[in-house]
C-alpha cells in the first residue's frame, strides 16, 4: 500500500487528483478536509496497478522508455516425415 496527498484549491487541485488517477491506482481509501482559508487537503491510500509501477521506478531510476523494438519474424522450417 502507498499513500499519497494532494492539497490545493479549485479547478486545478480536481485536474491534478484526476490525472493521478487516471495513472492506474487502486484506491482504498480516501480523505479530505478543508481549512478555513479554503486550501483542501486530500489523502489517498492506494495499491499501484502494474503500469504505474513500472512508469514510477523506472522515473525514479532515471530511465526512459524506449518504443518497442521492432523485430522481423524468422522463417520457421519443418522437417516432414513420411508416414507410412
Amino acid at each position: 500500500m502507498r499513500f499519497r496527498h494532494f492539497t490545493g484549491a479549485g479547478p486545478n487541485l480536481d485536474q491534478e487528483i484526476s490525472d493521478w488517477i487516471q495513472e492506474g491506482a487502486d484506491i482504498h481509501f480516501m480523505s479530505h478536509s478543508q481549512l478555513s482559508d479554503g486550501t483542501i487537503t486530500v489523502c489517498f491510500i492506494y495499491q499501484e496497478g502494474f503500469a504505474a509501477q513500472e512508469r514510477r521506478l523506472t522515473s525514479e531510476h532515471g530511465l526512459r522508455e524506449s518504443p518497442p523494438a521492432k523485430l522481423r519474424p524468422e522463417p520457421i522450417h519443418v522437417e516432414s516425415e513420411g508416414v507410412g
